[in-house]
Parts: structure tokens; sequence; C-alpha cells
């Protein structure tokens, strides 16, 4: 070491027992002394190794952790992912739930088709009307329910909301199971997500007495104008005869007997 001594520097060497070691030497003054402190370089490198390996398990041990962070960050995403499409089909259950609520309480026949006019929804109304369940109907068109003339105008109207895309009314006159019924039926078309038609819908009304009742209400207007037509058919007639009257009378030299002015008034037809 003596050969090597760098004052403050760290030298390798050789000591008496023949053992590497590691030192650092200072000058004593005054003599040719120096004060050297060594250590053995395994025992200098078994400490470098220990820390070494103490570094590398750290950051293996923060590697883990962040893996194990990132991988709870995920599950935590993929969680809130999961409970959000539940709360969503959650939400759509119950809008399903308040919709099939409203369709089989509704006093209205309430269906649903495919673009090839088969049943993909009827409600209890459109049971009691048809006398047929949903059970039969699904599946089917409208040649299962009514005879053929009406089944092809049902179906006819159908195809015209599903072309023009909108909704359309029609009044359809129907074979039921409580005899020949008239129906105001409201119907629009139905898309997809991407708003492609994929079928329609319809809401039927019975409105058979309010027809019956507009029935009897035209007749009797056409029969109070048959009978207005009348009356100043005959009142005409009787003012013509009158008039004739009154000129034989005229030609006799004796005044007219009848006085037209007011009859010819009454002549006017009735509203």
């Amino acid at each position: 070491l003596a050969d090597k001594n760098v004052p403050g520097k760290a030298i390798e060497g050789i000591d008496y027992r023949r053992e590497a070691v590691i030192g650092v030497g200072q000058p004593i003054a005054g003599t040719d002394w120096f004060l050297v402190a060594k250590l053995d370089r395994r025992e200098v490198y078994a400490e470098a190794l220990r820390d070494a390996l103490w570094i590398g398990l750290a950051g293996l041990l923060a590697l883990f952790v962040a893996a194990a962070g990132s991988h709870v960050y995920r599950q935590h995403q993929h969680l809130a992912a999961a409970w959000r499409e539940r709360e969503t089909q959650a939400e759509r259950l119950r809008a399903l739930s308040l919709l099939d609520a409203i369709v089989a309480g509704s006093t209205d026949a309430i269906f649903a088709k495919d673009a090839d006019g088969r049943y993909l929804v009827f409600n209890h109304e459109a049971e009691r009307a048809t006398g047929r369940t949903a059970a039969e109907v699904i599946g089917l068109d409208d040649t299962v329910l009514f005879p053929p003339e009406q089944a092809a105008m049902v179906m006819a109207n159908d195809r015209k909301v599903m072309t023009e895309g909108h909704t359309v009314n029609f009044t359809e006159t129907l074979q039921t199971a409580a005899g020949v019924s008239v129906y105001l039926a409201t119907k629009g078309p139905l898309r997809d997500a991407d708003g492609r038609i994929v079928g329609m819908f319809g809401i039927s009304r019975d409105i058979t007495e309010r027809a019956r009742a507009e029935e009897v209400l035209r007749r009797n207007n056409d029969e109070l104008q048959r009978f207005n037509a009348a009356m100043v058919g005959r009142e005409i007639a009787m003012i013509e005869l009158k008039a004739q009257v009154n000129a034989l009378a005229r030609e006799l030299g004796r005044p007219p007997p009848h006085d037209l002015s007011t009859m010819a008034d009454s002549a006017e037809p009735i509203p």
C-alpha cells in the first residue's frame, strides 16, 4: 500500500494476510508513516451487492405495486362500467315494464308488426276484440284474424305507413268477436337504432257506436232534406194553381182572390 498510497484517495492492494483490500491512507506529519483505514474488498463488494439487491428488490416491489395499482385501477374502471351498464339495463327494464303496463292496461287495441306484416305485439284489448290470444297470433299476419278482403285492406294500410314513413289515421271496418266493428286506427313506422324502418305499430280504437250515431244522423239529415224538397215542391204547385185562378178571375173581370206575395216568400226551401 505504501507504494500506491495517495493521500485521501481509495486504493486497492494486497495486505499482509495476502487478502485483497480497499483502503484510504493519510500521512502522519513529521514521519514517514501513514495512517491507513482498510476493508476487505469482498466485504465492500458484498455490502454493495446487498445494497444492489435491496435496490433491486425495492425496484421490483415498486414495479409490483405499480402493476397492482394499475390492475386495481382497471378493475375499478371495469366495475364502474359494469355498474353503469347495470343501471342502464335497469332503466331500460323499468321503461319496458312501464310500457308493458301501459300496453296491457289500454282500452285500445295496441299491436306491432315486422316488415312482413307478422305480429310482434298483441295486447289484451286486441285479444278481446279478435277472440284470439297473443300466443296464437304472434309470428302470423292478418290472414289468421280477418276475412281475406279485410286482411288485404289492413295489410295495404300497413304497407302504406312503412312506405311513406310517417303516422297515418285509417278507418277500418272489421269482423271481430262482437260482430262487425269500426275502428279508428293510428299507424306509424317502427325504426331501428340506425333509423331504418323495420316494421309498424298501431293503436286501434273501437268507434262503432260513434259510427252508428253518425250514420243515424246522416240518414235523418237525408230524410229531412227529402221532406223539405217535397214540401217546397208542394208549395210551388199550390202557388202555380192559385196564380192560374187569379188569371182566370182577371179574364172574367173580377179581382184576384189570392194574395201570392206572401206565398212566394214561404216557398223558400228550408236550409
